[in-house]
């Protein structure tokens, strides 16, 4: 079963690297599109990063969350001898 969680993990951690690398590159494309170094054209960029980092952020909470609820409910198992 350990082995199930590590892949699921890396998976997981892969796709939300992927994402954020993703996001990147989108406010890169945005930036070498910028006809001037307007507040407009900030705005924009600004908007394709953060756009791109909201759904790695939420999926890093969640995770942190099913995380968190992972190890309290092994420590409860292991005081109640493992069941």
């Amino acid at each position: 079963m350990d082995w199930i969680m590590q892949a699921s993990h890396a998976s997981m951690l892969g796709v939300l690297i992927g994402s954020f690398v993703l996001s990147l590159t989108n406010g890169f494309r945005m930036v070498s599109r910028m006809n001037g170094f307007d507040a407009g054209s900030v705005r924009q960029v600004g908007v394709v990063m953060v756009e791109g980092m909201v759904p790695v952020v939420v999926s890093l909470a969640l995770l942190t969350v099913a995380w968190a609820c992972a190890a309290i409910g092994m420590r409860r198992g292991s005081r109640s001898g493992g069941s």
